[in-house]
């Protein structure tokens, strides 16, 4: 059994909070644009403090302690959040933003000081400057108001009964136990599993031609979030990755296609993320399925570190003995010896050991997040190995940093701990006959995507359901589905729909067909509709039109940019000769900036 967490611990959230709260390796990014928020994951802005000193994925990976295939899945869904495809995009829109300058960057081998917190020095307080914050004036209205109303409650309080000699209890404070994440059966609630006490749960199936999507819902104890983020994303082999087995009992394998599949998202609340997961379409007459996962992975706070002394003048080939233990999620990790190596002038690295380490209870790895050492000028922490069952722990690091060497006794603090935990889980559910069915209540974002849909489509009461986000046409995007199939993209910075494909063609037997002059005119005023940049840039556009079984396809393109992979930025309609919109496909709105 995994003890219960520290009740010092904060939770590791999943979004930035509205206060940027510099942790121990990473700060807090929210970037907010046209009232949209962007947010990210703590693990994501550590690689986002890395990327802005413009290291390469294998530096972050060793500062952070994480594989480069880890480093490369957080950058995939940064650039998704930030609606951008490379790094140097990246860096560009969070400069946009007002994070022009890393938390980590040096200036003459000193830290700068963060450009994302008003922090400034002051009071003198024996020699040593304190870090005092900057306090926007609504917060100190805030908490005037607060301290007035609190006041008049106790006035009123105290009014009603007068204190008698009876003996009156003092208030005890209890701390609020912390949830262990223990060794326990999979128990199945309704179409739910317990894994590690984290519970996930089938809320709803969606289905198109192609694909079958499953919806889920992960409610998390306390202090535990998604390794990186996702809960059933395991670094460890391939082989952890979601199946569903139908009740004919075909197994089948998670798109290979889908980036964004495996990973968690926000939900209502800070316990609750949601999760769509991808796999080729079910068969017409399956019934029954059950969704099956072997491992999890997920994330919890740590508030301790490894003490090292490394000696006035540490050189290369030298052995220090060490005799630490650490206990971290109850398991005991005994560091045993550290060495020096390198040529002693540019180069003077460190490789930390422990003795072998026996994971308990059905635990099959962990991995470290290691900070940088306090009171230490190094641009980058120390990085680790995973910690496998019967195998020592390594942890690495240059001792050079813009020539100077570490030295004397140094601290390692440990941020957080990535539990890998075996299991073997399985969830049974039902298909349903309609093409969604689910019980997941929208978010706020979800409901105001929504209202946009209903604009969109000219029906008040059209009921689509969120089912997973996506990345058509280079634009990271929320896909929509209504019982009729019809399909609805939604870029969630603007809240526009920038993509539409109907599930049913409505033709009518005896509808006047309509010839081309008169569906192009359609189009068009489709297209002024729903399109701000469209009307801007009208005059500049490139204007193609063909015939696709028996169908008009009408295409406006900006050719004075290229987006690299995609070609020019354009707006398309496809319209039946009876002029039903039938597609709808818009990406000049999103890549167009003038």
């Amino acid at each position: 059994m995994i003890p219960p967490l520290p009740n010092n611990s904060r939770r590791m959230e999943p979004a930035c909070t509205r206060a940027v709260i510099p942790s121990i390796i990473g700060f807090c990014v929210t970037l907010e644009s046209m009232g949209q928020k962007t947010l990210f994951s703590e693990r994501e802005n550590s690689v986002i403090e890395h990327l802005l000193q413009g290291k390469s994925n294998k530096q972050i990976a060793l500062a952070l302690g994480i594989s480069v295939r880890g480093v490369e899945f957080h950058l995939s869904n940064i650039y998704a959040r930030l609606g951008v495809s490379s790094r140097t995009e990246a860096a560009m829109k969070l400069s946009e933003h007002g994070l022009r300058e890393s938390t980590g960057s040096t200036e003459n081998g000193v830290l700068r000081e963060s450009a994302v917190v008003g922090i400034r020095a002051s009071a003198d307080n024996n020699g040593k400057l304190i870090p005092i914050r900057k306090v926007p004036m609504k917060y100190v209205v805030y908490t005037f108001s607060g301290l007035i109303l609190i006041a008049l409650i106790a006035v009123i309080f105290m009014s009603k009964e007068p204190i008698t000699g009876r003996d009156i209890p003092l208030a005890t404070v209890k701390s609020v136990p912390t949830p262990s994440v223990t060794a326990s059966p999979n128990p199945i609630v309704e179409n739910c599993v317990l894994a590690a006490e984290i519970k996930f749960c089938v809320k709803g199936v969606a289905q198109t031609q192609e694909f079958t999507y499953i919806m889920l819902e992960i409610k998390t104890p306390p202090n535990v979030s998604g390794e990186g983020q996702g809960f059933m994303l395991s670094a460890l082999t391939s082989e952890t990755v979601p199946t569903l087995k139908d009740d004919q009992g075909k197994v089948i394998n998670i798109d290979e296609n889908s980036g964004t599949s495996l990973a968690a998202f926000p939900g209502r609340d800070d316990l609750t993320y949601l999760q769509t997961l991808k796999f080729p379409r079910l068969d017409q007459k399956t019934k029954q399925a059950t969704l099956r996962f072997p491992a999890v992975g997920f994330s919890i706070p740590q508030d301790s570190s490894l003490q090292i002394n490394l000696g006035e003048n540490p050189k290369p080939g030298q052995v220090i003995l060490l005799d630490q233990t650490m206990i971290i999620q109850g398991q005991e990790i005994h560091m045993s010896k550290a060495e020096l190596s390198g040529d002693g002038i540019s180069s003077l690295s460190i490789d930390i050991w422990s003795d072998p380490v026996e994971l308990k209870d059905n635990t099959i790895g962990l991995m470290l997040t290691l900070g940088m050492p306090k009171d230490t000028n190094m641009g980058t922490g120390f990085g680790s190995k995973m910690i496998m069952s019967s195998h020592p722990y390594h942890i690495f690091a240059e001792l050079l940093q813009s020539k100077a060497r570490l030295s004397g006794l140094i601290t390692i603090p440990i941020s957080s701990v990535t539990v890998y935990y075996q299991g073997n889980y399985e969830i049974p559910f039902s298909v349903p006959e309609s093409n969604v069915n689910s019980q997941i209540e929208p978010t706020l974002e979800q409901l105001t995507q929504i209202a946009e849909i209903r604009r969109f489509s000219g029906k008040a009461d059209l009921a689509p359901i969120f089912v997973t986000y996506d990345n058509p046409n280079g634009i990271w995007s929320a896909m929509y589905l209504t019982k009729d199939g019809d399909e609805f993209i939604v870029e969630p910075q603007s809240k526009q729909v920038i993509q539409f494909e109907a599930g049913k063609s409505t033709e009518q037997i005896d509808a006047v067909k309509k010839n081309s002059t008169e569906m192009r005119d359609l189009a068009e005023q489709y297209a002024f509709q729903n399109s701000p940049k469209f009307r801007q840039l009208y005059d500049g556009l490139s204007f193609t039109e063909k015939i696709v079984d028996d169908r008009h396809v009408f295409r406006w393109e900006y050719q004075k940019i290229k987006i690299e992979g995609l070609g020019s930025p354009f707006l398309q309609i496809e319209i039946t000769d009876i002029g039903n919109v039938i597609e709808y496909i818009n990406t000049i709105d999103y890549f167009v900036k003038q």
